[in-house]
């Protein structure tokens, strides 16, 4: 695992008169940004992207950030590994259930059916709590 990825709304305290109703949403009485953090295991933040929180979310958010620019153009770095006897050539990212399917991106199980995929689905809650 590289990281784990989520987006969320960051305060803007000191946000000028003049941009408060352009920067405050419906579901917030506040101004926000948003914040697009990648965090290790370790609570080392790798990546933060900020943005205006009435145009993006989750999901394009990652059209306008560099974070995979590099995965997408062949430039990332080889992080190989095998499972399975089946070789990954990319790293993945954890991520919630509202990003778009891609090989990088692991979500968690919606409805474990057996012991297994509900224990794969706690361990990987607890290492997204990370990011949260």
């Amino acid at each position: 695992m590289l990281e784990s990825l989520d987006c969320l709304h960051w305060t803007w305290g000191c946000c000028p008169n003049a941009h408060k109703g352009q920067y405050t949403q419906g579901n917030h009485g506040y101004p926000t940004v948003i914040l697009k953090a990648l965090v290790s295991y370790e609570m080392w933040i790798w990546h933060a992207f900020f943005g205006s929180a009435s145009s993006l979310n989750d999901i394009n958010d990652l059209n306008i950030s560099p974070l995979l620019d590099d995965m997408y153009n062949g430039t990332a770095p080889d992080s190989s590994f095998q499972v399975a006897g089946t070789l990954y050539r990319n790293g993945y990212y954890l991520v919630d259930g509202m990003y778009l399917e891609c090989a990088c991106f692991v979500k968690s199980l919606s409805f474990p059916n057996d012991r297994n995929r509900l224990k794969f689905k706690r361990a990987q809650e607890r290492a997204r709590n990370d990011v949260e």
